[in-house]
């Protein structure tokens, strides 16, 4: 006997279908959230179990549905009214829900996508926050080179009305070595001698340094020599003593600034002369190299007695720039006294043999 197409009608959609529909779905998805967090069941075993369940129970209802005679709708209603049809019917549709739902994504079951997209959107937020970690680092650092500049830029700022000699000598030294602005570093310099009392070997110097791009040597000395000693200021003497064009110029310029300080070491005593060290005038009188070198030794003495009295801040205003003199002064004195010990040594024995 066949089935007509009435009764599978009935069958698989009755009454009360939605109902079934309904339930069936729902369990689907169930079954769904369910497996998705059980590392036990799969979706698609679910899908297979539900699958068999339903073709089961669809043969075992068909069976009967083909004893029942379709045009008498009391014996219809009792075939499709059986529990084995109610569980084919149920199989059915939560077989259809899980496969709408594999469907829906495309090869993973829905609840999986959506979860999967949450922990990809949860991986691009870390992301993001790390990259906002990344720019905040790069932000501070930014701030912290925009520091650093600032101090440096502050470091050569020019001060806009000085009112002190240290102040005057900074803008000076800017427009110098910075600007390379020979006319505002001299009328800085002029400014501060003008209105103070110095008495700094590296104010003295930079005077020099600057004033002989546009000045002749002789010319330069000679008024450092006249600023000097109108304000009796012996760095100025001792740097002209410096760069004089001769010897006998230099230690007059010398001699001269131990007459305005005596207490200035560096007029005993200075490795940044450029003539002769003091006393060979001296031992050419002598016809002694031994009382050249005693002269010497005498000067170096009288330096390093009055360097120590003082930090080198009260030479310089930027002792930092400057070398260890008073180093050099006991290193150079060691070896001058040993030399003096052998010319002295050799002068007696030349007595003796003289003698005899």
């Amino acid at each position: 006997m066949k089935l007509s197409r009435t009764v599978v009608k009935r069958i698989v959609w009755p009454q009360n279908g939605s109902l079934f529909a309904i339930i069936g779905g729902a369990a689907g998805l169930f079954a769904d959230i369910t497996a998705f967090f059980s590392a036990l069941v799969s979706p698609y075993i679910l899908l297979a179990v539900f699958s068999g369940l339903a073709v089961v129970s669809a043969l075992l209802c068909f069976q009967r549905a083909m004893l029942a005679d379709a045009s008498n709708s009391e014996a219809v209603d009792e075939v499709i009214r059986c529990r084995v049809c109610d569980s084919m019917r149920f199989s059915l549709f939560t077989a259809a829900a899980f496969l709408i739902l594999i469907l829906i994504g495309q090869g993973q079951t829905a609840t999986e996508t959506i979860v999967d997209r949450l922990g990809m959107i949860q991986k691009d937020v870390a992301k993001i926050s790390d990259s906002v970690e990344v720019i905040g680092e790069g932000v501070a650092e930014i701030g912290q080179n925009v520091v650093e500049i600032s101090e440096a830029v502050q470091s050569q700022k020019i001060i806009a009305a000085p009112k002190s000699a240290a102040e005057y000598y900074a803008n000076a030294w800017i427009y110098t070595y910075a600007q390379r602005d020979t006319a505002k570093a001299m009328a800085a310099l002029e400014a501060m001698y003008d209105a103070y009392d110095v008495n700094k070997l590296d104010a003295a110097e930079l005077y020099y340094n600057t004033a002989r791009q546009v000045k002749a040597r002789e010319a330069l000395t000679a008024e450092m020599e006249k600023i000097g000693t109108e304000r009796k200021d012996a760095t100025l003497l001792l740097v002209a003593g410096r760069y004089a064009t001769t010897r006998e110029e230099s230690e007059r310029l010398y001699a001269k600034a131990r007459e305005i300080d005596p207490e200035q070491p560096f007029a005993y005593w200075d490795m940044q002369n450029t003539h002769a060290p003091a006393g060979r005038a001296a031992r050419i009188e002598a016809g002694s190299q031994a009382a050249a070198m005693r002269i010497q030794v005498a000067g170096i003495e009288a330096f390093l007695e009055r360097i120590s009295k003082h930090p080198a801040g009260y030479y310089y205003f930027l002792p930092q720039y400057q070398g260890d003199h008073e180093t050099i002064a006991r290193q150079t004195l060691s070896g001058l006294k040993a030399n003096l010990e052998t010319l002295e040594g050799l002068d007696r024995q030349m007595q003796e043999l003289k003698r005899k």
